[in-house]
């Protein structure tokens, strides 16, 4: 199978021509060896401006071959086991582009054999990956289905919740048993807030043994289906709450609908996260977390749809292709919630792919 990422080789190529690199190298888990190369195991992925070379070991061999999209395969066994000595004696290089974050210090120390200057092309891969293929919104598409067939879960379980007692951790195992069922995996693990904790938007432990509180809550979710991944936050009120709270509700509603209906083309990401914070802010309340970002092979992909950049270089446009979530939340220490969805944004406007709402019970 043809790796997705074969359509933006001449890219790449050409910005390594641009930038004067003659290597630009992929070490697995990253998700650019599977983007690139169509292989998923332990390998490295080097890319020159002639061809794909994956180096692997020799358990993955086999299923390299028949799987991977690439020009070459090699075995790293045959080089001391070292992909610094493999590279270098199969490929002239002076200059190599990494993704430094991906780099553990044991590959880099191995890949100093090379004797070349690295730089870091990490800005520049994430942007290329931001603009989605018709093959990758199809996928982002099935994954945000999934995802999103589980709200009737979160929805029957609160129900539940409501007349007897059930522990946050229940209701996230009766929802990953559904998910796993129809999904390749979680794209991270299930958060379910009530209470005090929901106050927190990345709150610990994830989902804990205690009881569903009422008030304010939320759980947060989302899928990989064939390597692509959606997102959703489900907000939820339990009982009766106070008139703070309702405005919380209702505030976090206009948010909502301010973010979706603001989006254009060309519009600067960090724009649209400025004027959500502002009227947040007007309404007494604060943006403590990114308004959205991009989605694909991670569950955080390009763009980010938070505060401007400090290096122009990160800015970024609204642009047709790209596959995005968008979620206000508001907090305060009695309880906060989070209503997040997955959008595609096409020539014709904003495209809604999942359809978390607010659960009252």
């Amino acid at each position: 199978m043809r790796a997705i990422g074969r359509k933006n080789l001449k890219k790449l190529r050409d910005f390594m021509e641009s930038n004067r690199i003659d290597l630009v190298i992929f070490k697995s888990p990253d998700v650019n060896v599977r983007y690139f190369s169509n292989f998923v195991g332990s390998c490295l992925l080097a890319i020159t401006k002639n061809e794909r070379i994956l180096f692997t070991h020799p358990l993955e061999l086999e299923r390299a071959r028949e799987q991977a999209d690439v020009e070459e395969i090699i075995n790293v066994k045959n080089f001391d086991w070292s992909y610094g000595k493999a590279i270098k004696e199969r490929v002239e290089c002076k200059k190599v582009g990494i993704i430094e974050s991906a780099i553990s210090l044991k590959l880099f120390e191995d890949l100093k054999k090379m004797r070349a200057r690295f730089v870091d092309v990490e800005n520049f891969i994430a942007k290329l990956r931001a603009i989605k293929f018709k093959e990758e919104i199809k996928l982002l598409e099935k994954s945000a289905s999934i995802a999103s067939s589980g709200i009737k879960i979160v929805e029957e379980v609160l129900s539940g919740a409501c007349k007897g007692k059930i522990k946050e951790k229940e209701l996230a195992e009766i929802l990953e048993d559904y998910l796993r069922e129809k999904a390749e995996s979680l794209a991270f693990e299930i958060l379910v807030a009530s209470g005090k904790k929901s106050a927190f938007p990345h709150p610990f432990p994830y989902a804990s043994s205690s009881f569903i509180k009422k008030g304010l809550g939320y759980v947060d979710f989302g899928v990989v289906y064939k390597g692509y991944c959606s997102d959703i936050t489900v907000p939820f009120v339990m009982g009766r709450i106070s008139e703070k709270e309702k405005q919380m509700v209702k505030t976090l509603e206009e948010a909502y609908e301010l973010a979706t209906s603001s989006i254009e083309i060309g519009m600067k990401t960090w724009k649209l996260y400025e004027k959500v914070e502002e009227f947040l802010k007007s309404k007494g309340f604060e943006l403590k977390h990114g308004l959205g970002h991009g989605l694909g092979l991670t569950v955080h992909d390009y763009p980010s749809i938070s505060p401007k950049p400090r290096i122009k270089d990160f800015e970024m446009e609204f642009k047709p292709g790209m596959v995005f979530t968008l979620e206000p939340g508001i907090y305060t220490k009695r309880g906060g919630l989070r209503l997040e969805n997955d959008f595609v944004l096409t020539k014709k406007g904003l495209k809604k792919l999942t359809h978390a709402r607010i659960i009252w019970c």
